[in-house]
């Protein structure tokens, strides 16, 4: 719910916050300042050129996902059997199934537009590498190994004037990832030399 409510008041406000570009808006950090702060502790000869600050509220509601549709496949099952075996009314069954399997639907539509969101991109020193990390359908961190050249950013498909994210698609995993438009971007030469774009 946190996640829709944020997204609501990005297609309101966010126009005062587009560069040039209207696919992409972000916070510019001084490289100076971020330099050394940005230097991955987990990937020795990478920085980070670009950091979703809100990704753990995407990767819970992610995991939520998960667990509610865990729920619901083993509490709809009981309820019905409950039904026959404990004489419980067809109208609390119809009820509970209905609310139970109404959450979890609820939350698979919202969760569409969390899905493959990019978190963080680490650029290599001196070299074309990346090393992409994304939050994968139900939450867990994925993180891919590829370069700028295999690297496309295609216009984004939306009927919003100004739209939430901009995707990226991997040609060597052909996977398609969502970069949305609220990131940080530290190093903003390796981040335009990444969508193609100049600002």
């Amino acid at each position: 719910m946190v996640l829709f409510t944020n997204n609501c008041w990005r297609m309101t406000f966010t126009s005062r916050n587009f560069l040039r570009s209207s696919a992409v808006s972000y916070q510019l950090i001084p490289h100076q300042k971020a330099s050394k702060k940005y230097e991955s502790k987990k990937w020795p000869g990478y920085h980070v050129i670009y950091n979703l600050e809100n990704v753990k509220t995407i990767s819970i509601l992610n995991r939520l996902k998960l667990h509610t549709t865990i729920v619901s496949g083993v509490t709809i099952p009981m309820i019905i059997t409950s039904e026959v075996t404990l004489g419980l009314t067809s109208a609390f069954v119809h009820n509970a199934t209905f609310l139970f399997g109404a959450v979890a639907l609820f939350l698979h539509g919202v969760g569409y537009f969390a899905n493959n969101v990019v978190g963080i991109i680490y650029a290599k020193k001196d070299s074309d590498d990346l090393k992409i990390a994304y939050v994968s359908y139900f939450g867990k961190r994925m993180d891919i190994d590829t370069n700028f050249n295999d690297i496309s950013s295609p216009e984004p498909k939306t009927r919003f004037r100004s739209p939430i994210f901009t995707p990226l698609f991997i040609a060597s995993k052909k996977k398609n990832l969502r970069l949305f438009i609220k990131g940080k971007i530290i190093d903003e030469q390796k981040f335009d030399k990444l969508l193609g774009v100049s600002f």
